[in-house]
C-alpha cells in the first residue's frame, strides 16, 4: 500500500515531532504505576469531605440549683442554718447569680424554675427577713394580693404560649407555686399549719382538743346547731363563734411571736374545731343534718 504524499515527506515527519514535543511542554506527563499504565488520581474524583458541622451547645438543665460539698442544704424548717450553707441559685440561661426571692433573673430577666429552697413568703413577702419567715404568721393580705396579682401576670403559661420549653416550665412550676402560695397564705389557718410544718409539727386529723372545757364548748355548739329552728338562732351561733375564731387566731399570733411552737399547734387545732363549726352554721338548713369535719 502507498503512503500519501503529506506523510511521506520530510516535513510532514518535522512538524508531527513537533507537534509531540510542545504538547510535552506544556501537559506534565501522567505518574505510570508499576504496570506503565497512568495512575489515576482519585482525589479528583473523591472531592474532600465538607468539615463536620459544630456540636450544638449544651443548654443548662433546668435544675438552678448548686451545693458546696462541704455544705448542707437549708431548709426552711431549720432557720438556724446559716445563709453560708445555703445552696447558690444561678440563671438558667446566662448563669448568673439569682436571690432566692426572685421569679425572673436580675441579669437577663428571664423567668426561673422555682427554688426548692424558698417558701411562699420568700416569692409573696419578700420584705420579710428570711430567720423569721417560721414565725411569721402575721400578714399584711393587701400586700399579699397585691403581690399575688402581679406576678401571676407576669407568669401565667398563656404568657409563654410561644416561648421555649425552657420558659414554658419555667411558667407552669411558678404559676402553680404562686397559686398556692396565696392560697395557703392568706387564711389563718392553713397559714398556721404551713408555719408548723417549719418546726417538723403536723397537724393531723387525729389530733384532738386536749382541754375538756374546750371539749365541752365544741360539743354545745353542735347541739346549739342541731337543735336550731330558724335562721336567727343560727345567726347567733355565727356570731358567738366568730369571737373564738378571733380569739384564737389573735392566740396563734402571739405564741408564734414569742416562738413558742407547742402553744401554736394546739390553739391551731383549736381553730380548726371553730372554723368546722362556722362552716356547719354556714351550711345550716331545717331539718339538715349537721356534720362537722375534724
Amino acid at each position: 500500500m502507498s503512503l500519501s504524499p503529506l506523510s511521506s515527506s520530510p516535513l510532514s515527519a518535522t512538524c508531527h515531532v513537533a507537534r509531540r514535543m510542545l504538547i510535552s511542554a506544556t501537559v506534565p506527563a501522567a505518574r505510570s504505576g508499576s504496570c506503565g499504565r497512568p495512575r489515576c488520581n482519585r482525589r479528583a474524583f473523591h472531592p474532600a469531605r465538607p468539615p463536620a458541622a459544630a456540636a450544638p451547645t449544651p443548654r443548662r438543665p433546668l435544675s438552678t440549683t448548686t451545693t458546696a460539698a462541704s455544705s448542707s442544704p437549708a431548709s426552711p424548717a431549720n432557720p438556724s442554718v446559716s445563709s453560708a450553707s445555703t445552696p447558690k441559685r444561678t440563671c438558667w440561661s446566662c448563669g448568673a447569680p439569682i436571690p432566692r426571692s426572685a421569679v425572673f433573673c436580675p441579669a437577663d430577666n428571664k423567668l426561673q424554675p422555682t427554688f426548692p429552697e424558698s417558701t411562699y413568703h420568700d416569692v409573696l413577702l419578700p420584705n420579710t427577713p428570711h430567720a423569721e419567715i417560721p414565725y411569721a404568721f402575721d400578714v399584711d393580705l393587701r400586700a399579699l394580693r397585691a403581690a399575688f396579682l402581679a406576678l401571676q401576670t407576669r407568669v401565667h403559661p398563656d404568657g409563654f404560649a410561644r416561648a421555649s420549653p425552657t420558659e414554658k416550665a419555667c411558667a407552669d412550676m411558678q404559676s402553680s407555686f404562686i397559686n398556692k402560695g396565696y392560697q395557703v397564705l392568706r387564711e389563718p389557718l392553713s397559714r398556721a399549719v404551713y408555719l408548723l410544718g417549719m418546726h417538723g409539727k403536723v397537724v393531723g386529723e387525729k389530733d384532738g382538743v386536749a382541754d375538756p372545757e374546750l371539749l365541752m364548748d365544741v360539743m354545745e355548739s353542735r347541739e346549739a346547731l342541731e337543735d336550731a329552728q330558724d335562721e336567727a338562732e343560727i345567726q347567733e351561733l355565727k356570731k358567738q363563734n366568730s369571737a373564738r375564731v378571733e380569739e384564737t387566731i389573735k392566740g396563734i399570733s402571739e405564741a408564734f411571736r414569742r416562738k413558742d411552737i407547742d402553744r401554736a399547734k394546739s390553739l391551731t387545732v383549736q381553730l380548726r374545731y371553730w372554723q368546722n363549726i362556722q362552716k356547719a352554721a354556714d351550711d345550716w338548713a331545717p331539718g339538715k343534718r349537721v356534720e362537722l369535719e375534724h
